[in-house]
């Protein structure tokens, strides 16, 4: 299992109210009903051996690992089913870590999808297509009622580098077109697993299966967590309302 982002902020825009958010993919949670689309190693009860009792192991273990999180609000990836997510609620409400609320962004293309619970009410909820032909997964937006007031939270799981990096912008824009929509004052928190280096305009000019794109990337380019001079958008830079986006990654601490 991979923690993909873990981040704790203190939303100023939300009151000063200091609330815990989290992303987690949490690798192939899929229930025991046959829909056809499973992976094949994961058919109830076939030859790859998923049966009830591995599926209850895998509930209890994600569960464990997002107790230990404690987060506020946490986005999750490679959800198969709201039957999936209801029994991961339900595991958690065993071991006395309670989310009240849920939203689940099916796409019945797709073999795993995007999910989010949170201890605050679910204002609203969206499913952004990102391709109707089932090979990409949906952003989901969720709109939060955080004492009062709304936070907009985007999870995202973007397309794995087997392939280009013109996948990934796919995704980017239909997110960057979607926030472009958004009033200028209204908060919003993007996480997921965006397959993606935080640097990744750096790291992928290595590649050149992964540079299809020019040396354009989704996450710094496309979301322009960089400048246009290619350097990391400061928090300063974020004040002048310029359309950039702040990467909480450059707060973490290099060595770890």
């Amino acid at each position: 299992m991979r923690l993909v982002w873990l981040l704790v902020v203190m939303i100023s825009l939300l009151g000063g109210v200091e609330v815990k958010i989290a992303s987690y993919n949490v690798e192939n949670l899929f229930d025991m009903n046959t829909d056809g689309n499973e992976y094949e190693e994961y058919i109830p009860n076939g030859d790859s051996g998923w049966t009830n009792e591995i599926y209850q192991i895998k509930l209890r273990n994600t569960a464990t690992v997002i107790q230990g999180i404690g987060a506020d609000i946490i986005g999750l990836q490679e959800i198969e089913s709201e039957i999936a997510l209801k029994d991961l609620k339900s595991q958690l409400k065993r071991q006395g870590f309670y989310y009240r609320y849920h939203v689940f962004a099916r796409n019945k293309k797709s073999s795993v999808n995007v999910a989010l619970l949170s201890r605050y009410p679910i204002q609203s909820a969206l499913k952004h297509t990102v391709s109707h032909n089932g090979r990409y997964r949906d952003i989901l937006e969720a709109k939060i009622d955080i004492n009062g007031k709304s936070l907009r939270v985007f999870v995202n799981h973007w397309k794995s580098k087997s392939g280009g990096e013109s996948k990934r912008v796919l995704s980017a824009k239909q997110l960057a077109y979607r926030l472009g929509e958004l009033s200028e004052d209204e908060p919003f928190v993007l996480l997921g697993d965006f397959n993606s280096h935080y640097e990744e305009y750096k790291t992928f000019l290595k590649s050149r299966h992964h540079n299809d794109t020019e040396g354009i990337t989704g996450i710094n380019h496309i979301l322009r967590t960089i400048d246009d001079e290619g350097n990391p958008v400061t928090y300063t830079a974020l004040k002048n309302n310029n359309g950039y986006l702040y990467n909480l990654w450059y707060e973490l601490d290099e060595a770890k």
